[in-house]
């Protein structure tokens, strides 16, 4: 049934689709690919970043995560400008 769904689904919808459910999940798969995903939109995102489930970030394009940083479940980073958000290396 959801497969039929996500199927009939055009890319951009697809994508959006795919981005909500992985965003949520709690797995180790979930997890790998939330990096992959917010290492190609973030401005600079350094080594062992962890970043939890249903976290939401506006305007990733200005914001940059040093190494060992964490960001918790359900957390949201708003980068209101250029400038934008810098978290250093072991930020928790």
């Amino acid at each position: 049934m959801f497969t039929e769904f996500v199927n009939q689904l055009d890319p951009i919808n697809r994508e959006a689709f795919n981005r909500t459910i992985v965003l949520g999940m709690d797995t180790p798969e979930a997890a790998s690919l939330r990096q992959c995903y917010y290492k190609s939109v973030l401005r600079k995102m350094g080594k062992n970043v962890t970043i939890g489930t249903n976290v939401k970030i506006v305007n990733p394009q200005w914001v940059e995560l040093g190494d060992d940083v964490l960001i918790s479940d359900g957390c949201t980073l708003i980068a209101r400008g250029k400038p934008g958000i810098k978290l250093q290396k072991k930020c928790p």
